[in-house]
C-alpha cells in the first residue's frame, strides 16, 4: 500500500495490498480498506465502512460509518455516501446517496 502525507489511520484500520490512500485522508476506527482501492486526497472514511476491491474514491468525498462501497465503484469528487449505504454503481460528482442499495437524493 501506499499512504500519503498527513494521514490519520485510527485503531483497527485495515489497508490491504496494492491500495494508495491520498494526502489528508482520515480513516477512522475499523475502516476496512480492501485491494487496490484508490482514496484520494482530503476524503474522510468513518468508522467501519468497507471499501471493497478496486474501488476508486475522489477529491474530498466522506463515506459514512458502516457504508459498504462494492467492487469497481467509483465514488466521484466531492460526494457523500450516508451512513449504512451499500454503493453498488458509481457515483456522479457532488452527490450525496443513502440506502440500501444506495440511491442518490442529489446532484
Amino acid at each position: 500500500a501506499i499512504i500519503g502525507e498527513g494521514v490519520i489511520i485510527q485503531g483497527f484500520v485495515n489497508v490491504s495490498a496494492n491500495s494508495k490512500i491520498g494526502d489528508f485522508v482520515k480513516l477512522n476506527t475499523s475502516a476496512n480498506v480492501m485491494h487496490d482501492v484508490t482514496i484520494n486526497k482530503f476524503t474522510t472514511i468513518a468508522p467501519n465502512a468497507v471499501l471493497l476491491g478496486n474501488v476508486n474514491i475522489s477529491d474530498k468525498c466522506y463515506i459514512g460509518a458502516n457504508a459498504t462501497i462494492l467492487p469497481d465503484v467509483k465514488i466521484k469528487r466531492k460526494s457523500i455516501v450516508g451512513a449504512s449505504a451499500v454503493v453498488i454503481s458509481d457515483l456522479s460528482a457532488q452527490s450525496t446517496a443513502v440506502g440500501n442499495p444506495a440511491r442518490i437524493i442529489n446532484k
